[in-house]
């Protein structure tokens, strides 16, 4: 629009193009009926305009404050002096540097803490030199080029990484971590000194609104049964029949003669992978199943995951292990709403904060023999799924689980905080130890680097599943190698793997 007309344009009855040949009707009453419906609201609109590129209307309501509580508080937030540091640079869009700088203020000034931001490491030194800081906040890749000094730094005061999804510190850091997306709660909770994954967990996850989805039967395929055994539980938790199979080309079979409402689908398995197998169930019975929600189990969650997913025709994708707040938006999105019922669950296999089923030993019996033509391996994971440990059964030592390099509270986290459930997949990582070891090393010894990837990804996802960051820190680091091509890489750390995999069973056989 021209300067004229952004003048004229909030008059009644105004109208740009008034001729009796214009192409666009109404009486020029739609502008101020929106003036006025925002008015009495106590908003306003505005309009920016640049001739021939487009009109841009910004709307602004005021948000009223139904309760002036805050709904966050800091503990002693005087006392707090923060230093963020951040590098702008890496990021190309200006509103993507806005935002994070907006961001960080916004934290500073809502939790009330004295805090300084700075874009560069000789900054954040002088303001170690000038300020009592209590608190630094890095971003991963800050901490990845200086980890010596900040480990260093530890030594006198609390510092946090700001992480993606699968990054783990190494074995025997002294910094604190929080993955994205992060918020002001998980801030305040850190500070707060409630620094466990799990207490932040459970604390959004006492906001969520409990459903649970029964008459829906699902398919979990994934070519480790250790995760097969953590999707029976946690799904089995929402009322949601499983069944389980350890391959692509099973799945195929399966999905011929049962029918299924959702499918998940691990992306990477050996041979016959997750894209393949989607593709041959997308075409059976002459595309039946092209609408069948399918969705990706990865343990490889990087930045545009969605989108090539999406592209690779899964429905949506959920991070291995199974992170319960993702898995819980996209039942309620790719789910018809007749399967999904708020209110306790009422399954008859309910675990309302656990993955562990709460079933009696008889009950376990009716389920675990009640179901004819399970294969070998069905019969595994349901007898895993539904394992009820003996009263007689000597506890298992946290702390010496985590002076054996076991986060406990992230392995109780990923196993929904049973420790039951914990000790099983303990156990069960434990017993399938040689045979995963004998798998890679001959895949090493016969240089098929393809396969090698895939067993090596599949111990990084199950080593966290027990909280063993550091081992599984250093599967993914030969996987990412062997995606690249990198032999020599492999090489010189494929043997430190397999010791520091049989030394952690060691431990773990010993606890």
């Amino acid at each position: 629009m021209t300067n004229s007309q952004m003048l004229q344009m909030y008059d009644d009855f105004y109208q740009a193009d008034s001729g009796s040949s214009r192409l666009v009707g109404g009486l020029g009453l739609g502008l101020p009926i929106a003036r006025g419906l925002l008015s009495a609201m106590g908003g306003f609109i505005h309009f920016e305009s640049k001739d021939q590129q487009g009109l841009h209307a910004h709307i602004a309501i005021p948000q009223g404050v139904a309760d002036d509580r805050p709904c966050i508080v800091l503990n002693h937030a005087d006392q707090a002096c923060v230093a963020c540091y951040f590098k702008p640079e890496r990021y190309s869009c200006d509103e993507v540097r806005e935002y994070y700088d907006g961001l960080i203020l916004n934290l500073l000034e809502g939790l009330g803490i004295n805090g300084y931001q700075t874009h560069n490491f000789e900054g954040l030194l002088k303001l170690e030199r000038s300020h009592n800081l209590t608190h630094v906040f890095i971003a991963q890749s800050e901490y990845e080029e200086n980890r010596t000094y900040y480990e260093e730094l530890a030594d006198t005061l609390q510092v946090v990484v700001i992480a993606e999804k699968e990054f783990v510190l190494d074995n025997g850091s002294k910094l604190f971590m929080i993955h994205k997306p992060f918020s002001a709660l998980s801030v305040a909770n850190l500070m707060n000194g409630e620094m466990g994954v799990r207490n932040f967990v459970e604390a959004q996850s006492k906001g969520r609104k409990p459903f649970s989805c029964p008459g829906v039967h699902a398919l979990a395929v994934d070519d480790e049964e250790m995760n097969l055994v953590v999707a029976k539980g946690v799904l089995g938790s929402y009322g949601i029949e499983v069944d389980t199979c350890l391959s692509g080309r099973e799945a195929v079979t399966r999905c011929e003669s049962v029918s299924y409402d959702i499918i998940f689908l691990d992306h990477m398995m050996p041979g016959f992978d997750g894209v393949q197998t989607l593709k041959k169930i997308r075409e059976l019975q002459n595309g039946a199943y092209q609408d069948l929600p399918v969705i990706a189990l990865t343990a490889n969650t990087v930045s545009g995951a969605r989108e090539m997913f999406h592209s690779e025709g899964f429905t949506e994708f959920v991070p291995k292990p199974i992170d319960r707040t993702i898995l819980e938006r996209v039942l309620r999105k790719v789910l018809p709403k007749r399967f999904i019922q708020y209110g306790e669950t009422s399954a008859k296999k309910e675990i309302p904060e656990n993955n562990t089923p709460v079933v009696s030993s008889s009950e376990q019996q009716e389920t675990f023999y009640s179901a004819p033509g399970m294969t070998e391996h069905e019969e595994t994971v349901e007898a895993a799924y539904s394992a009820e440990v003996s009263v007689d059964k000597p506890e298992i030592s946290y702390d010496q689980l985590a002076k054996a390099g076991i986060n406990v509270e992230l392995g109780l986290n990923y196993c929904g905080g049973d420790d039951n459930f914990f000790h099983e997949m303990l156990r069960m990582f434990y017993d399938q130890s040689k045979m995963k070891k004998a798998e890679i090393v001959s895949l090493y010894e016969s240089a098929n680097w393809t396969d090698y990837v895939v067993k090596v990804h599949a111990l990084k996802s199950t080593s966290l599943t027990i909280g063993a960051e550091s081992l599984s820190a250093q599967a993914k680091e030969l996987e990412l190698a062997g995606k690249r091509g990198d032999a020599n890489f492999i090489h010189a750390h494929h043997t430190a793997l397999l010791c520091a995999y049989d030394e952690l069973c060691t431990q773990i056989a010993e606890i």
